[in-house]
């Protein structure tokens, strides 16, 4: 059905939520969400109260017309609530969203492909357990254990900035091979904890998800309603997943004081990588824990498409805010992006010179550029995998419905 005043009824999620986002002198932010949906929109002091009480309405049966009538007799409020609808369709809360209203995507959704997604469902006793009953224990373990490591990390320093980290009898193969089993393990850990501590503070994780982000594999764990906390505990929540890999990196090191030769070495990879997911999960121009943890500090929602959004805004003439922290981070995220562009565009103009210059045949570019190969050959195979799950599911659903 198709937006009309007086003919399209919308129905909004039904556990449609508006909790506190930020508490500010000058006016509150909050967030209206679904976490059956897992999407949520920003309202501001100014527009809670008129959205509070024109959702009150959706329900299904009144119609567009019929709620801006309602909004202004019984409540004295103007509103555009054909607006309104489109707002909240884009945003995935309508459940009979209009055919018109495209369902905006977010970054993850169009940067990303998702390769396997697996419930989390009955791991809720394990997260019970380990984010209710024992949470203070693993919390003071896990303490002494990071001090010891800190301390351990400053002693040998030098051990963590040479090649030869990754080197395993001899070998790099063995040592990147060896490094890219820890790498897994410490994310999928990474990733449980942000499940436990979010657990702990009443959400209910839903899935672990394992997806290309532009072509760099991740794992991610989702866990509907964590804007509904407030935001300390967000924090924590994002926080942790760091610092289970600093629990990591440090048990390594305490392990390695015992052992010697590629033993040792085994260890010594452990913590460069858990170190290194660190680092990379902290920093904020990229949508990981340090990003989030960045934007709820400094009270800026969507910092990231909204610094590129007000550029956009700036650069058509439009009304805009591109200003002070917006220009900083759109600067500063332009910079690295462009760093990360050149680097790959030399390394890759790079090879092929050094192909010409010796004759390469295609076979040669073909391994030279082999991880590039296995990235597209996932992602086309998982194309492939998704048309035929849908033909088949056509067919099946054709045979019930007993269509030809």
């Amino acid at each position: 059905m198709k937006m009309q005043d007086d003919k399209y009824c919308p129905k909004i999620a039904e556990d449609i939520e508006i909790t506190v986002l930020f508490q500010k002198k000058g006016g509150s932010t909050y967030s209206m969400g679904s976490k059956l949906c897992d999407r949520y929109i920003q309202l501001s002091s100014d527009n809670k109260k008129a959205v509070e009480l024109a959702i009150q309405y959706m329900d299904g049966k009144t119609t567009i017309k019929e709620i801006s009538e309602n909004m202004i007799n019984l409540h004295q409020i103007k509103l555009d609530v054909q607006k309104l609808c489109e707002w909240i369709g884009k945003a995935g809360l309508l459940e009979n969203p209009p055919e018109d209203v495209v369902l905006e995507k977010q970054e993850m959704d169009y940067l990303s492909i998702t390769i396997k997604k697996w419930k989390l469902d009955k791991l809720c006793n394990l997260f019970s357990f380990l984010g209710k009953k024992h949470a203070l224990k693993l919390l003071v373990g896990s303490i002494i254990l990071n001090v010891i490591g800190i301390v351990l990390a400053l002693m040998n320093w030098r051990e963590f900035v040479t090649l030869k980290n990754y080197e395993l009898n001899d070998s790099l193969f063995f040592g990147i091979g060896w490094m890219l089993v820890v790498f897994i393990v410490s994310i999928g850990l990474h990733e449980l904890g942000h499940a436990i501590v979010g657990y702990h503070f009443g959400l209910k994780p839903k899935e672990l998800v394992f997806a290309l982000y532009i072509g760099t594999p991740m794992f991610y764990v989702k866990i509907p309603g964590i804007y509904t906390l407030e935001p300390k505990k967000r924090i924590y929540v994002w926080s942790v997943g760091v610092y289970v890999n600093l629990v990591i990196a440090s048990i390594c090191l305490i392990l390695m004081q015992l052992m010697t030769g590629d033993a040792r070495n085994l260890l010594l990879i452990g913590v460069t990588t858990n170190l290194s997911l660190l680092m990379a999960n902290l920093s904020p121009l990229l949508p990981l824990d340090g990003y989030f943890i960045l934007s709820t500090l400094l009270q800026r929602p969507n910092l990231r498409k909204g610094s590129f959004s007000q550029f956009k805004n700036w650069v058509l003439g439009k009304e805009n805010k591109f200003q002070g922290l917006y220009i900083v981070y759109f600067l500063v995220s332009v910079s690295f992006y462009g760093a990360v562009i050149y680097c790959e565009a030399k390394k890759v103009f790079n090879i092929i010179s050094y192909g010409i210059s010796h004759h390469y045949k295609v076979v040669d570019y073909m391994y030279e550029f082999r991880i590039v190969g296995v990235i597209i050959s996932i992602i086309l195979l998982k194309k492939i995998v998704d048309v035929i799950a849908s033909r088949l599911n056509d067919k099946k659903n054709s045979k019930v419905y007993g269509v030809n």
